[in-house]
């Protein structure tokens, strides 16, 4: 009887718990940034963030609104609000984007991620499964992207040059462990607000097939000669000297 009392007892202390629970601020966070998000990932995010919207209608119906399942959902929404960060401060100007190789973007991949969170979420909430249906959405969404910057890419390529006072002289030398020496060398002109994420999406591009793939996820930059680990988020312009010249290892 006793044991019946409490079990009793933690099923009342988890529907008080589940009333109190609230939806995440990751949430409020991710409706401000939808439309913040620029090509080649506008459709995308904005897709990405309908279906979390749904997630947070279903889990607050009383039969989903558990600790548990807000574990889920807070991942979901987390995952989804890091692809736009991602996504906003990679897409901060209008440039050409090589939309062969676009799904290896730091972008991209992290808006994967993203999706695999929400059919995490999905899977548990809906007793029904609408994942087709809402993968069909999702490739839409990137099918819509796709042929929106393919048509922004004719328009930029027939764009006069931007002009020279903030470009800088990048050189940049890629280094694999297990080669002795450099196994690519480029030498470019770059403009000074260039973010590192996006250098090494263009640098990784050159690379063999083999190589091109473990640069895009797992490069990382470093400054000679003391070899001073750079973050991708910063920008050229902070590396350059007063002759606006750079160089950077790329160590893959």
């Amino acid at each position: 009887m006793e044991k019946v009392r409490k079990k009793y007892d933690d099923f009342l202390k988890l529907l008080h718990d589940a009333k109190d629970l609230n939806v995440p601020k990751a949430y409020i966070d991710l409706l401000k940034l939808a439309g913040k998000v620029r090509r080649p990932f506008h459709s995308q995010a904005v897709a990405l963030v309908s279906l979390c919207r749904t997630l947070v209608t279903e889990w607050q119906l009383d039969k989903n609104r558990t600790p548990e399942n807000l574990v889920l959902l807070e991942g979901a929404l987390n995952a989804t609000l890091k692809g736009l960060e991602e996504a906003v401060a990679t897409a901060t100007e209008l440039k050409i984007y090589n939309l062969d190789d676009l799904e290896y973007h730091p972008a991209f991949q992290t808006l994967e991620k993203a999706r695999a969170h929400i059919k995490t979420c999905h899977d548990k909430l809906f007793e029904l499964a609408k994942w087709n249906q809402w993968e069909v959405f999702i490739t839409d969404a990137i099918k819509k992207d796709m042929e929106r910057m393919s048509q922004l890419n004719k328009i930029l390529e027939k764009r006069p040059s931007p002009t020279t006072q903030n470009q800088i002289e990048l050189t940049v030398f890629v280094f694999e462990p297990t080669s002795l020496g450099n196994v690519y060398q480029t030498t470019f002109p770059v403009d000074g607000s260039t973010r590192l994420s996006a250098v090494r999406w263009t640098v990784a591009g050159a690379l063999d097939e083999s190589l091109r793939k473990r640069a895009r996820q797992r490069g990382e930059f470093v400054l000679p000669p003391d070899d001073t680990p750079c973050d991708l988020h910063e920008t050229i312009s902070q590396f350059a000297g007063s002759n606006r010249r750079c160089t950077l290892r790329l160590i893959i």
